[in-house]
């Protein structure tokens, strides 16, 4: 099996972040600089190996506009600081306080679980071969900075590999919540970012495959 080329980080953000007095999105104050992204993969064998692939795709679309050195967030998007975490099906949520704003989970219908505060989270649907927006393609065939070459080509210079259709849904989350923080204004806006969030990852089923440019 290829070997990925975003080592595995559980719990990859500064611990400070859980300690330190912040509100959910909803009431974050207007010079919010940060936001947390958790991946929740299905139940399966196969759960932490996705969450490995998904983050790959994930940091190329973190680190296209305003990162910077000796940053200690996992990238930005929408001119944040993102954090990307994971929560795998054998864990519990005791680590998650306050919830992450923005919760992936695989597959259109796929829901938080019992005992999540769903009013402190917005759901995205991580990306599937068959549900590609026409803006996904676009996302796909350019970078969110002009003299960066497209995704797929980048991924394979990177990886040694072409990305697989788990890299290329966390490419496109990321890619989807850049958009809908910029589209927001940014962070401190819960439901503008929740309605834009969920406009970017509407499409109709069958709407073709994941085919990245090169």
């Amino acid at each position: 099996m290829p070997k990925p080329v975003a080592q595995f980080r559980h719990r990859a953000f500064p611990l400070s972040l859980l300690a330190a007095p912040f509100l959910a999105l909803a009431a974050l104050p207007a010079a919010a600089h940060s936001f947390q992204t958790v991946i929740m993969p299905a139940d399966s064998q196969s759960a932490e190996e996705w969450v490995v692939h998904f983050r790959e795709g994930f940091l190329l679309a973190s680190e296209e506009r305003d990162s910077h050195a000796a940053q200690e967030s996992d990238g930005h998007l929408g001119g944040v600081d993102v954090y990307l975490n994971d929560l795998l099906p054998t864990e519990d949520m005791d680590g998650f306080a306050p919830p992450p704003e923005i919760a992936i989970l695989p597959g259109p219908d796929a829901q938080l679980p019992d005992g999540w505060d769903k009013t402190a989270s917005m759901v995205l649907p991580a990306a599937e071969e068959d549900r590609i927006t026409p803006r996904d393609r676009t996302y796909l065939d350019r970078a969110a900075e002009p003299a960066l070459a497209p995704f797929a080509r980048r991924f394979e210079e990177r990886a040694g590999r072409s990305p697989g259709s788990v890299e290329t849904a966390g490419y496109l989350a990321g890619r989807r919540i850049d958009a809908a923080l910029r589209e927001a204004g940014g962070a401190t806006d819960f439901a503008a970012l929740q309605k834009a969030l969920s406009a970017l990852a509407e499409a109709p089923p069958a709407a073709g495959k994941v085919t990245p440019a090169q």
